[in-house]
């Protein structure tokens, strides 16, 4: 038998290990939609992985600008971080591969 959780396709909010202000709500990326994972070595096109994490990151808590304003989690806003925060995408894209990774349960059938 199969245990599907929906609620995970749907995006859930992420707590960043380091940083508790910082939070994000994702949703896994499907593996159809991949033609090639991230976590492989081969070297992928930077605009796949652009459009796998804007797809991915759907909001955001925790970022702020240098005259502390929030930052809104939009397509500008999204690039900055993706640009030059190769440690907050590393960690989006992780946290959306195990959100994947637990939506498809397999359970013994008890008779």
């Amino acid at each position: 038998m199969r245990k599907y959780n929906i609620k995970n396709t749907q995006g859930n909010w992420v707590t960043h290990p380091d940083d508790s202000s910082l939070k994000f709500k994702i949703r896994p990326l499907s593996l159809i939609n991949l033609n090639q994972p991230p976590t492989t070595s081969v070297a992928i096109k930077s605009n796949d992985l652009w459009e796998w994490f804007n797809y991915i990151c759907i909001d955001w808590e925790g970022f702020i600008d240098e005259d502390e304003n929030q930052l809104e989690c939009n397509n500008k806003n999204k690039e900055l971080v993706f640009n030059f925060d190769q440690e907050i995408v590393g960690f989006i894209i992780e946290q959306s591969n195990i959100l994947r990774d637990n939506i498809v349960k397999r359970e013994e059938v008890k008779n």
